[in-house]
């Protein structure tokens, strides 16, 4: 393979994974704008019509998945008008590791006491399930990492060239801890806003990332504090202007 094709193939996949790396920041932020909105909503008695786990499959024979997502149908009463809706919570489609999260909302649908959560401004708006779709906002936090930590990697490559054509040139040296606060972020909200939601799992996915948040900004403050820290190694001869520009005895 010519370098021509080589360059041609790593752009290709280099844009793949960035449009995947922005759909999925944009599903984490899109979940946490649709939690905190539902905060302040309000509790009110439901008559539930219908409810049930939608199951589909992938693959076959014995490497096969089943996916699974809550379905239900419900009746409320808001200042004296009668509404009806069908949103079960903020997850996004089927999944096959939120077994424990349906298990739980079928619990309290068969318990027979069910309330839904219902917009005051906009009283048509509603949801059963109010709390973050734990497993699914744990699953999108790691799968930006990897594998589309090389999406978010193009971008911010991208974002350096365009700085380094304007004369921005210190952006290079911060491209590694602003590709750890970008993978770190995700976990702030849920940590503070809903951490009841999240199990096991999901929780060592929240630690670990909230480790490489908290190196990543001390990691900036370091760069910020010496100038010579995040030099590319071909840069040696800046590195050493720098070192030798201090007071000489």
């Amino acid at each position: 393979m010519n370098d021509k094709a080589v360059t041609v193939f790593a752009i290709i996949f280099g844009t793949i994974f960035s449009i995947v790396a922005c759909g999925i920041i944009w599903f984490i932020s899109d979940t946490y704008l649709k939690h905190y909105r539902a905060r302040n909503w309000v509790a009110v008695d439901a008559k539930i019509l219908d409810f049930g786990v939608e199951s589909s499959r992938s693959g076959s024979g014995s490497k096969s998945t089943v996916h699974r997502k809550l379905k239900v149908s419900y009746e409320y009463s808001f200042n004296g008008v009668q509404y009806s809706g069908d949103r079960a919570d903020f997850g996004r489609g089927a999944d096959n590791f939120s077994e424990t999260r349906i298990s739980r909302q079928m619990n309290l649908l068969q318990s027979g006491e069910v309330s839904v959560y219902v917009n005051p401004l906009n009283p048509s708006e509603s949801v059963f399930d109010r709390s973050l779709p734990g497993p699914q906002v744990a699953f999108a936090i790691f799968f930006l990492f990897f594998p589309c930590g090389v999406g978010t990697a193009c971008i911010l490559g991208m974002i350096n060239f365009i700085s380094d054509k304007i004369g921005l040139k210190f952006f290079e040296r911060f491209m590694i801890p602003v590709f750890g606060i970008i993978h770190g972020l995700p976990v702030v909200y849920p940590i503070f806003f809903d951490p009841g939601t999240f199990t096991l799992g999901p929780w060592v996915v929240l630690i670990f990332f909230s480790f490489i948040l908290a190196c990543s900004i001390w990691s900036v403050i370091r760069r910020i504090i010496d100038p010579t820290i995040g030099l590319p190694e071909w840069k040696d001869k800046i590195r050493d202007d720098l070192n030798s520009s201090g007071p000489r005895g």
